[in-house]
């Protein structure tokens, strides 16, 4: 078969979806044609591993870090329909709303069936009315949307319900010689976008409230983003820098995490929680709000880690990261317990295969008529 993965970029992106990409990608070369449609210029190469064997089309349309303007996305529209008429694939995946949106529109009036990988929960669209009607506009033209979380799928309306299907996210496990938890270093480690949803303002109150009780562990933050700025001067007010380190965005996080004892995560919402995924996979407890989506799906309370009250309060996630550093024998066995869970839910071994025979289904039930 001949499967068109579209994403809006892979170059300096981090991302949770991204990795997905990549992941998926890897997983459907091994049987099938692949090739890879970004937005980024010429050149750029991804953040993470990709296969060098996979065609790559960089579009260098915008930017793909921005949020896009109607010129730039009626250029996109264009060029992706050039694109997918001179490769004429059996089928396109398009990852995330800023990919099957502009998608679909390019597919207008074709019989290639499209498959959305939406990893934004419903919580996003409450609050952007305009890519809440672009969504729904492009709807009637997915065949399917894939979702990572169950309870992600139930959160939607029923007539978008019925288009998806839940298949999880594959998660990387570390080597197995990773140094055992209590022997890494005292501290809690966050992995994430530095904008409001990702809540670091709250894990950087939090950590500050109990600093004093707990002087041998520090914080470390990383990541990027407009509240980057911000953060760095609040831990200055708060003389925090020999205990709080925010180093930027890093190429391997897994190293990083098996320097870590508690990961911890302040979002309001995910649709997954890939960083969450990670950090179990690497032996890690973590603490969480309880209301947060994806997340809360993911961590069994005080079994894999912590699920704080879900009111998004400091003081909770406080006292939830001040028991849990008060516990060694806790933090090992639900880190112990984490690492297992991860393991026997979210390998590619087992997902690929799911992704694979949804893309069959689809491209047998579709008409033959194309371009």
């Amino acid at each position: 078969m001949k499967i068109m993965m579209i994403i809006k970029g892979l170059h300096q992106a981090p991302g949770g979806a991204e990795r997905v990409f990549c992941e998926f990608a890897t997983y459907l070369q091994n049987s099938h044609t692949v090739t890879a449609v970004t937005s980024d210029a010429i050149g750029e190469a991804p953040f993470y591993p990709f296969p060098s064997n996979i065609e790559n089309i960089r579009m260098g349309i915008g930017n793909p870090h921005t949020p896009s303007t109607l010129g730039t996305l009626l250029h996109r529209i264009k060029k992706i329909r050039e694109i997918i008429i001179k490769k004429k694939p059996d089928v396109v995946l398009a990852f995330m709303h800023s990919s099957f949106i502009p998608v679909s529109l390019a597919l207008m009036g074709s019989q290639i069936p499209v498959i959305a990988c939406e990893h934004t929960s419903i919580e996003h669209y409450k609050n952007h009315p305009i890519e809440k009607a672009l969504y729904w506009t492009a709807l009637p033209f997915l065949r399917h949307i894939t979702v990572p979380m169950e309870s992600i799928r139930l959160g939607y309306p029923s007539a978008i319900r019925r288009k998806m299907t839940t298949i999880e996210n594959p998660v990387n496990m570390p080597p197995s010689s990773s140094t055992p938890l209590l022997q890494r270093n005292k501290r809690i480690i966050s992995i994430g976008r530095f904008d409001e949803s990702k809540g670091h303002q709250i894990l950087l109150e939090a950590f500050a409230s109990i600093a004093n009780q707990i002087p041998q562990w520090d914080l470390r933050i990383l990541g990027d983003g407009p509240l980057r700025a911000n953060l760095i001067q609040r831990v200055k007010e708060l003389k925090l820098e020999e205990r709080v380190s925010m180093p930027g965005i890093v190429q391997k996080v897994e190293p990083e995490l098996q320097k870590a004892q508690i990961f911890a995560l302040a979002s309001q919402y995910e649709s997954f929680g890939l960083v969450v995924a990670e950090a179990m996979a690497s032996g890690l407890p973590c603490v969480a709000f309880a209301n947060c989506t994806g997340v809360n799906n993911l961590i069994k309370n005080n079994q894999t880690g912590i699920l704080a009250g879900g009111n998004m309060k400091y003081t909770l996630m406080a006292d939830s990261l001040k028991n849990l550093v008060a516990d060694n024998e806790a933090r090992r066995l639900m880190g112990i317990s984490a690492q297992v869970n991860i393991a026997q839910r979210f390998n590619i071994e087992t997902l690929g295969p799911r992704l694979e025979k949804l893309i069959i289904q689809t491209i047998h039930n579709s008409e033959t008529r194309r371009f």
